[in-house]
């Protein structure tokens, strides 16, 4: 504490020092601050303070003060830390009237050494996941001349985040969320030693997306027939946080396929030859979300040998049997071309029921009924399976003589008719000599073929029937069975000549076609590989054929005509335009389009 006086009036006043040291760039000495504080003047009339300074071996020079102001305090910057400093505070008024000097206080290098800043260190930079807690650490920083005090830390950049503490040595915050591209997070670490000097230092830490792979799916294994279009399906894949970017398709066994479009989620490709035996193909998809995460996965694509199916054959077709005696049915010159016969099964279709032994062999046998008096007609069919599944079929045909007369079978004069014309075959002039007849069978045996129109059908003794259309003639037979009451038969045949339908007259009506099975008015849904059709067709002169054809591949003709039938019609997955033609005898035809959707699961 000292004491001063003043022309009017004589105050109390401390004075204070304080030195607040830091380099200069560029230079070869230090330099100082130094702050001064005082107690304040009482003066009513007090206008304010000002601050001299001398140095050792000089006066003061109260003209020229060194501060002025209003404040009980002061910093002088820049003076000389090699020097010793002096200072004095005087007051004055608004009269202009000044006080004495203070006490003067001095600063000297020896008792007031410098102070030398601390080293802030915010830690390394860190890459991190999105929602991570992340430590930020400044336990590096470190004053050379004393301890730092304290710690601020300040986020400078990116994606605002809050720290748990911004005045401790580690804080911690939660890493934000962000997108594909990431962020970047910038902090300052600032650090201050016990003389209140500051230093500061930065890190970075870098906010990655925490993406999650993809999941491929390629789709179910597949069996498909050669010729085909295989469709393969990757619609399933999916990212779970995101989106799939690509889809890349390869084939990684099998022979070499090549499909116009491998970065597609459902690449198509033409389904090879697989000769007889059949071969597999197998594909890997391989999907990439939009962060870059891939998944893969694999299918198979089986493709179907080209089977060429079996032949039945029966040593004789038609045989005749005594009453009582063994019959071997004979299916042993029944062959396949490309593997083999692996299955044969013997039924009987018509007659008196006999048991059949050995009915899964080529030869079967059985015994002759006894129990009529009559000759019985006995009916089997035999059928061969080869190692591929397909099947043919062959019917064998008993007669089995009895003691009784057999009857006599008529089957009329032969004839000659124009074609498209309607003809009666007559088989009145049978007989049975015992106990009349009962019943009898046509069945045509050459030529084209033709329909029995009566109501009765083929067992019919006057069946009529439309002659054909012909290039110049035909001759169509027929063949006359008749049963007596005993069931014995006999069997006669007649010739009909058809001649060439005169030129002068042409029909232009077309015929008329319909599909009764499936029954639909429009297309047909399905998941089976091919479909069974059946439908009616009629004209005004005579139906000549049915024929069809796939718009994915495939055509042929139908069984009948004004009743007909197409068996397994092979379709593709998706859409399948079938086109049923009808033509008549006169070259006139009506299409029906049927339209089948195959699904592909």
């Amino acid at each position: 504490m000292s004491r001063f006086f003043s022309a009017f009036r004589c105050t109390w006043f401390c004075l204070a020092l304080g030195i607040t040291l830091f380099l200069l760039p560029m230079s070869l000495w230090a330099s100082i601050d130094v702050s001064l504080a005082w107690d304040a003047n009482s003066e009513r009339l007090l206008a304010g303070y000002r601050v001299f300074t001398r140095e050792a071996g000089s006066a003061y020079d109260y003209r020229q003060p060194c501060w002025e102001g209003t404040n009980t305090t002061c910093t002088l910057p820049g003076l000389d830390e090699q020097k010793t400093h002096y200072f004095v505070v005087r007051a004055f008024d608004t009269q202009g009237a000044e006080s004495a000097d203070s006490d003067e206080v001095r600063w000297d290098p020896e008792s007031n050494p410098l102070n030398i800043a601390p080293q802030a260190d915010a830690g390394p930079d860190q890459s991190v996941g999105q929602n991570a807690v992340v430590t930020l650490s400044g336990c590096g920083s470190t004053d050379s001349d004393g301890a730092v005090s304290a710690f601020y830390w300040k986020q400078i950049g990116g994606p605002a985040v809050a720290l748990l503490d911004s005045n401790a040595e580690e804080t911690t915050f939660t890493a934000p969320e962000v997108s594909s591209s990431g962020a970047t997070l910038v902090f300052q670490l600032t650090v201050a030693d016990q003389e209140g000097m500051r230093a500061t230092d930065t890190c970075t830490v870098n906010v990655s997306w925490n993406n999650e792979p993809p999941q491929a799916f390629a789709g179910e294994d597949q069996n498909i027939s050669a010729g085909a279009t295989a469709v393969l399906n990757g619609d399933d894949s999916f990212d779970p946080d995101g989106s799939i970017a690509t889809y890349q398709w390869k084939q990684i066994d099998g022979p070499r396929v090549t499909s116009p479009n491998p970065s597609a989620a459902r690449p198509t490709f033409q389904v090879p030859s697989a000769g007889v035996d059949g071969v597999s193909l197998q594909f890997e998809l391989t999907v990439t979300d939009n962060g870059g995460l891939t998944a893969t996965d694999a299918c198979i694509v089986n493709i179907r040998g080209v089977n060429r199916p079996p032949v039945a054959a029966a040593d004789q077709e038609s045989l005749d049997a005594t009453a009582g005696t063994e019959v071997v049915l004979d299916g042993a010159s029944s062959y396949d071309t490309d593997g083999g016969i692996a299955a044969y099964h013997w039924r009987q279709t018509f007659g008196p029921p006999v048991t059949l032994s050995d009915a899964s062999s080529s030869r079967a046998r059985f015994q002759a009924p006894t129990d009529t008096a009559a000759g019985d007609e006995l009916n089997f069919t035999l059928t061969v399976t080869d190692h591929d599944g397909a099947r043919d079929t062959v019917d064998v045909s008993v007669y089995v003589a009895s003691g009784n007369e057999p009857p006599h079978a008529d089957a009329g004069e032969d004839q000659q008719v124009l074609q498209y014309s309607l003809f009666t075959l007559d088989a009145r002039g049978s007989f049975d000599n015992d106990d009349g007849l009962a019943g009898c069978k046509w069945t045509q045996i050459a030529g084209s073929p033709v329909t029995l129109y009566n109501s009765s059908s083929s067992t019919s003794p006057t069946p009529v029937v439309r002659a054909p259309r012909v290039n110049g003639s035909e001759t169509l037979t027929f063949r006359l069975t008749v049963t007596d009451r005993q069931g014995a038969t006999d069997s006669d045949t007649v010739d009909v000549t058809v001649l060439a339908y005169d030129q002068d007259t042409d029909d232009t009506t077309p015929p008329v076609i319909s599909v009764t099975s499936p029954a639909t008015s429009y297309a047909i849904y399905t998941r089976a590989s091919a479909i069974d059709l059946r439908g009616t067709a009629s004209d005004n002169v005579g139906v000549k054929s049915i024929s069809w054809s796939n718009s994915r591949g495939g055509s042929g003709t139908a069984i009948g005509t004004s009743s007909w039938s197409v068996g397994s019609l092979p379709v593709a997955v998706g859409y399948n335009a079938i086109s049923l033609t009808a033509e008549d005898t006169a070259g006139n035809t009506t299409k029906r389009v049927l339209y089948v959707i195959r699904y592909s699961y």
